[in-house]
């Protein structure tokens, strides 16, 4: 009984989470974080004049937003390995973007290449995101008097 409070003293004292954890955390955190954007920008699109000049700059944008998120997210949850966290928290994100997709009727399909480098921007801007929440903060020197 009693290495069993070692042990849990020991989980709850870890510097770092599991990575299947940091990346199922990520991906709740983002998915949250794009349907109140995007809730948010469609009542500033709908504000305007003409909203159908906005849906693709504002698309982009919550795109690039929840992206860098998504890798942040799942970094600092898990603490350390912020790049390789990252990198597959937005590869997860990528490809749950592509299934998403698939539901969706395209009437002008984008080019393969356009979709693929869109893609690879997904997670470039996760590893960005996941290596932001890594950085650590230097302490400044104590000054002696």
């Amino acid at each position: 009984m009693d290495k069993a409070h070692v042990h849990q003293a020991k989980i709850a004292k870890a510097s770092s989470r599991g990575f299947l954890a940091s990346i199922l955390y990520s991906i709740l955190c983002t998915s949250l974080f794009a349907f109140s954007f995007v809730f948010i920008l469609s009542l500033v699109a709908y504000r305007n004049s003409d909203p159908t000049k906005l849906i693709l700059p504002f698309s982009y944008i919550c795109l690039v937003i929840c992206a860098f998120l998504c890798g942040f997210s799942g970094a600092k949850f898990r603490g350390s390995q912020g790049l390789i966290c990252g990198s597959c928290c937005g590869l997860v994100f990528a490809f749950l973007l592509f299934i998403v997709s698939q539901f969706f009727e395209k009437s002008n399909s984008l080019s393969y290449s356009f979709i693929l480098f869109t893609y690879l921007c997904i997670i470039l801007l996760s590893s960005l995101g996941g290596l932001c929440a890594s950085k650590k903060r230097k302490q400044k020197r104590r000054v002696r008097r």
